[in-house]
């Protein structure tokens, strides 16, 4: 028997795996909700600095370039940490995905405006470690090693789109609800998509 081309291994690699990979749609699917959330940070949170507690530029440069600092200085030992502790991805991811929603949570909440602010920072930075790394590495994990690009193409198109998506739809909430109420948006479709990671777990 004549060995298979590499051709013909991908083609049988996207039947057999991508295209029947349900847990892995799911995955995609969640992640799309999570991005869709994060890329917020860029957009509207800036926004609301301005519109909603009149921040100036040169502040809101130095406010989310904090979140920066924080995860340039902490990513990698904690990373180190969770991997060193044996965690399951999903489960980082699921408490990643958590702390996101309570950052976004705690936006909503009437507490003075430092606390708020801490609160946020410190919370959606905390989040973005242990999600977003776990997130890639679940989807190289789960990847058909012939098919490892297509995979983690899906995984960049999920991001690309929630990114074409996601701004117009949060200005769209904004405007016609208020910041508070798309705090409150983001903070139940972040739990929705924590609860789902746990499906796929228990899945």
């Amino acid at each position: 028997e004549e060995p298979k081309s590499n051709a013909t291994q991908r083609k049988e690699a996207y039947r057999s795996t991508l295209y029947k990979d349900s847990t892995y749609h799911v995955f995609l699917l969640l992640c799309f909700l999570v991005a869709f959330c994060f890329i917020q940070f860029f957009s509207l949170v800036p926004v609301y600095l301005e519109d909603g507690l009149d921040f100036s530029e040169a502040q809101i440069g130095k406010f989310l370039a904090i979140s920066g600092l924080i995860i340039f200085v902490l990513e990698m030992p904690m990373i180190h940490i969770v991997i060193q502790e044996g965690m399951k991805a999903l489960n980082v991811i699921k408490l990643g995905v958590f702390l996101l929603s309570l950052s976004y949570l705690s936006l909503a909440l009437p507490l003075p405006v430092i606390v708020v602010l801490i609160l946020f920072i410190g919370l959606f930075s905390f989040g973005e470690i242990l999600a977003l790394p776990f997130q890639t590495n679940f989807a190289l994990a789960r990847a058909n090693p012939t098919i490892r690009g297509a995979y983690m193409g899906l995984y960049g198109v999920t991001w690309s789109v929630a990114q074409i998506v996601g701004p117009p739809a949060a200005f769209f909430i904004a405007d016609e609800l208020g910041f508070t109420a798309l705090w409150v948006v983001n903070t139940v479709i972040l739990l929705v998509a924590m609860i789902g990671f746990g499906f796929l777990q228990k899945k």
